[in-house]
């Protein structure tokens, strides 16, 4: 459960038993999010800009020479983890949306450096359930038997208007 899987990452740092976004993978691919461990191998890593959805493991905030704040942000999927680089700007408009045990969306651009392995530099941050939100523009409900639409048409009263459009569709 999800609460097991938090007491795993903030005792010893890792999920052990699971990830929390295993069981989300078809979402994950419909959004076009890389998997940590392709970008991880240099044999599959994509150059330039990519999205990647994990969830954030720790948080290091420092100083650059001239003042301005930064931060290494750790963030895991089920295939791997690593790090990623936040400037200060974006570090000043999403602090608050970086929490240890949050899903996220980061847009990262992925940069080869020769002997250092790989680097990425975040250029856009949201939580992961946002991007799920606004990623849904329909949905499609498949019956051969009227009995369920009773059922249908309350769940939907019940959840209000929304951004999305509901078909229904009889087979």
């Amino acid at each position: 459960t999800e609460e097991r899987l938090q007491h795993e990452l903030d005792a010893i740092g890792f999920f052990l038993s699971d990830h929390p976004l295993s069981h989300r993978q078809k979402e994950l691919e419909r959004l076009g999010a890389q998997q940590i461990g392709n970008i991880l191998d240099p044999l599959t890593r994509p150059k330039g800009a990519v999205k990647i959805a994990g969830v954030i493991s720790s948080q290091q905030e420092r100083r650059s020479a001239k003042g301005a704040k930064f931060a290494f942000l750790g963030v895991s999927d089920a295939s791997g983890a690593i790090e990623v680089m936040i400037f200060s700007d974006l570090l000043a408009r999403t602090r608050d949306q970086l929490k240890t045990g949050e899903a996220v969306v980061i847009d990262v651009s992925v940069e080869d450096q020769a002997d250092k392995g790989v680097r990425l530099v975040a250029n856009h941050i949201l939580p992961l359930e946002e991007v799920l939100d606004q990623s849904l523009s329909h949905i499609k409900i498949y019956f051969s038997d009227t009995q369920p639409l009773a059922a249908i048409q309350s769940i939907l009263s019940q959840a209000g208007p929304g951004q999305g459009h509901v078909y229904l569709v009889c087979d």
